[in-house]
């Protein structure tokens, strides 16, 4: 219970902090990303702590492919090298969204018809909209997801498999499904699962409460110092 205990706990400390920030550095739009982007998190990360209670890794490595993708777009935006850079990777963000949101409706709408797919074609619509505003003011997509991590997290190797090592729980192949398999003797089950320790998962967890939260407080320069204590005793139990 170590580990989830103190997640709990810098997610406590963490949106006290944010909540006790002067007015100025709250009425922003990355403000409003952070904490807008926290009980996101939190929910991932918590549901990937529940499962891995049950004793299922395979669903919660997907879980921590989605919040680790998370962390690592906002972690890019709030390392912008100034405000309008910041900015900028803020409306590219945007911009992704939008054309991600139109692609999944192009490929859906062909398949309904009468007034669902005219609410659909709607959406397209005002999506393109959107698109094309931001691409007039010479906003770009956003990167390639391993070029975020690099530039939101460089050569950190706490963080630099954070998106890869997770990447097949999401989309499963023929190597995870051989990856379940075991033998007892003469018998093969197929057991559905990977055979990683819980509780290495359950410090996967916390190294992305630790990173995303590193990050957050240097942004707006708060006390880290007891975070940083917390996570040197843990680790000194995995990371040899």
């Amino acid at each position: 219970m170590e580990i989830e205990e103190t997640i709990n706990k810098w997610f406590e400390k963490t949106e006290d902090a944010l909540d006790n920030l002067d007015s100025e550095k709250k009425n922003t739009n990355l403000y409003f990303l952070i904490v807008n982007s926290l009980p996101t998190f939190g929910n991932y990360l918590h549901a990937a702590i529940m499962i891995l209670g049950s004793k299922r890794r395979l669903p919660a490595k997907a879980l921590l492919r989605v919040s680790g993708q998370l962390v690592s777009r906002v972690v890019w935006v709030l390392k912008g090298q100034d405000e309008n850079e910041r900015q900028n990777r803020l409306s590219r963000w945007k911009l992704d969204s939008y054309c991600e949101g139109r692609r999944y409706d192009e490929k859906i709408v062909k398949f309904y018809a009468g007034d669902e797919r005219a609410l659909v074609e709607k959406r397209i619509k005002e999506r393109s909209e959107k698109i094309n505003k931001l691409e007039k003011c010479g906003i770009r997509r956003l990167p390639q997801p391993e070029q975020i991590f690099e530039q939101a997290f460089g050569k950190n190797l706490l963080a630099v498999g954070m998106y890869s090592q997770y990447h097949t729980a999401v989309h499963p192949d023929l190597l995870v499904l051989s990856g379940t398999i075991s033998e007892d003797g003469q018998v093969i089950m197929c057991d559905g699962d990977t055979k990683e320790p819980i509780d290495d998962l359950k410090f996967e967890c916390l190294i992305q409460v630790y990173i995303f939260f590193k990050e957050i407080r240097k942004f707006y320069d708060l006390d880290f110092q007891e975070i940083e204590s917390g996570f040197q005793v843990i680790s000194k139990s995995f990371i040899q």
